[in-house]
């Protein structure tokens, strides 16, 4: 069993209106949700706020819808930030910009190693066979990712640098 802290997060939509969150529900359904250093975490939209959710963790995966990817998902690291970005009120957080948030907070020795499970973005809320396959595929990619939670062999499966 790991020592590792690991939360995963779905950002977007309605309870299952995103392939983000149709995935965080396969993971809740599935005996994943029972390993005690794991958390699971959806909300319709990430916040600043959600900073203070990665205090407390080693890993962190942002599961995210991204329009117009051509592959089913893509798994990349998220670099830190260095300086300081300013959004505007219009703009969205990104998984970025919760993780700066974090280091601005004089956490910056104790940063999370954070990283992007992007799914190919539904062109509607309804569910296609096409995106059905996809959260399958990247459910399981994520679950065999869960059951050897260390950085070193998560990087190795990043299918973006």
């Amino acid at each position: 069993m790991s020592s590792r802290n690991v939360l995963v997060f779905a950002a977007g939509g309605d309870a299952h209106g995103t392939a983000a969150q149709a995935l965080l529900g396969r993971c809740r359904g599935h005996p994943v949700h029972e390993r005690w250093w794991l958390t699971l975490m959806g909300d319709a939209q990430l916040r600043i706020e959600h900073a203070l959710d990665l205090t407390r963790n080693d890993l962190a995966v942002f599961v995210v819808d991204v329009p117009n990817l051509r592959e089913s998902f893509r798994f990349r690291a998220l670099p830190h930030l260095n300086g300081h970005r300013l959004a505007s009120a219009e703009e969205a957080v990104t998984p970025q910009d919760v993780l700066h948030t974090l280091s601005t907070l004089g956490r910056r020795d104790e940063l999370p190693q954070c990283y992007a499970l992007e799914l190919r973005g539904p062109g509607s809320d309804s569910v296609s066979a096409e995106r059905t396959t996809d959260v399958d595929s990247a459910f399981e990619f994520l679950i065999d990712l869960l059951d050897e939670p260390e950085s070193m062999r998560w990087n190795e499966q990043l299918t973006e640098a």
